[in-house]
């Protein structure tokens, strides 16, 4: 945090929408710092311990607080900062209200950093589950010192009941977890996360429909599941309008996989949004600096023997007509301007006849690199006037 002897200097005035969308005006005005107003309220008094804050739609001023992250309001940010009671933290008793708390200031952008001392004067409301501030938003800066935010410790499944509490505090585990979801990372630049030693398994994988032992797991799954975001809303991929990105969490020397040990090294938000837990890190991520490691996999395959190896393979959408030919619109835009797939149309396969090479040839190579005896394929489309069904392609099953 920076050093807490700097006094900030100026007032700062924001407006903005408490949706993410629209801003009710612009611009940020500046005065002098001045003396705080007379009847403040908690920021335990605003979470409140239910599901939604008990002040939703009143105007109210925070007790003197400590910024402990800041997400800046470009495009496809989160737009806004996270305050917390100054001296809380370590372990925490979350059957009382969470000490930390959401401001949204939308694409107006806030002068304020970490480890800044304010009080902030907003609407307190909730948007998809997350309590916040917003509104017309007003920042005072505090110049009297005040006791350090120290992050939350406690082990994640054991708040599962009241998790709320924890909502928008500054949090870093000493437990490890470990990676069970990697399927939003290149697109969300998200991990899906799982405390203890178990994976997070289908309830009915362990037992048949509505029986209490699915339901058992169901409720096992949600306490110890958590997604490790990149506190952003951006996506990666290039388009007209934005370069591409890279994404966090995953370099071609050290990939990431389910099974994976997960360690939190820097503390992270407990943030809610998009219907999910989360650990955002205190500011939008940067790659080489992520608020995790992973090491290894944390459930190795024993070797299996026997004579014969069967795989299966989806070839994610192999149609042998191409988009362009169709007149399908293109999508997953590339930085040399053009694009790769097709897109509104039946052909779901490459866009032109360039990609389609491209996709081929890594299709044959991946599955000559399976060396097994049979293999079981999908995703295979041929034009369905071109062909009769007994020249067709299977996409069952394949000898080697």
């Amino acid at each position: 945090m920076p050093d807490k002897s700097s006094k900030p200097s100026l007032r700062i005035r924001i407006a903005a929408a408490s949706t993410g969308a629209m801003l009710l005006c612009s611009g940020i005005a500046a005065a002098p710092a001045f003396a705080a107003p007379a009847e403040t309220v908690s920021i335990a008094e605003i979470q409140g311990t239910g599901p939604e804050t008990p002040l939703k739609g009143q105007t109210v001023t925070t007790e003197p607080s400590i910024v402990t992250a800041v997400y800046p309001g470009d495009p496809g940010t989160l737009g806004g900062f996270v305050i917390q009671t100054p001296g809380t933290g370590g372990k925490v008793d979350t059957t009382q209200a969470s000490h930390g708390i959401f401001v949204y200031t939308g694409s107006t952008q806030s002068t304020v950093s970490v480890g800044d001392r304010v009080q902030v004067t907003g609407e307190a409301g909730e948007y998809r589950g997350l309590t916040q501030l917003a509104g017309n938003v007003e920042v005072t800066p505090v110049t009297e010192e005040l006791p350090d935010v120290k992050p939350a410790t406690n082990d994640w499944a054991s708040t599962a009941a009241t998790r709320e509490n924890l909502e928008s505090m500054l949090y870093k585990p000493k437990e490890k977890f470990q990676v069970a979801d990697t399927y939003g990372l290149g697109r969300y630049g998200e991990l899906g996360l799982a405390a203890g030693k178990e994976l997070p398994a289908q309830p009915t994988q362990v037992a048949r429909p509505g029986s209490a032992e699915a339901q058992a797991q169901a409720e096992r799954n949600s306490a110890i599941s958590v997604t490790l975001d990149d506190g952003t809303n951006r996506g990666f991929a290039a388009s007209p309008t934005q370069e591409p990105r890279q994404v966090p969490y995953l370099t071609r020397e050290d990939p990431v996989a389910v099974g994976d040990s997960a360690r939190i090294t820097k503390p992270v938000i407990v943030d809610y949004r998009f219907d999910k837990w989360r650990f955002q890190p205190t500011s939008p991520v940067v790659p080489g600096e992520e608020p995790a490691r992973f090491s290894g996999s944390a459930d190795p395959k024993s070797a299996v023997g026997g004579q014969m190896r069967i795989a299966s393979f989806n070839v994610l959408n192999y149609f042998t007509t191409v988009g362009q030919e169709q007149g399908c619109r293109g999508g997953n835009y590339s930085t040399d301007g053009t694009y790769n797939v097709a897109q509104n149309c039946d052909v779901r396969g490459a866009f032109d006849q360039a990609d389609f090479q491209r996709q081929q040839a890594k299709t044959v190579s991946a599955i000559n690199q399976l060396d097994a005896s049979w293999w079981v394929s999908w995703k295979w489309r041929t034009p369905p006037s071109s062909v009769s069904p007994r020249t067709r392609p299977s996409r069952t099953s394949s000898p080697r």
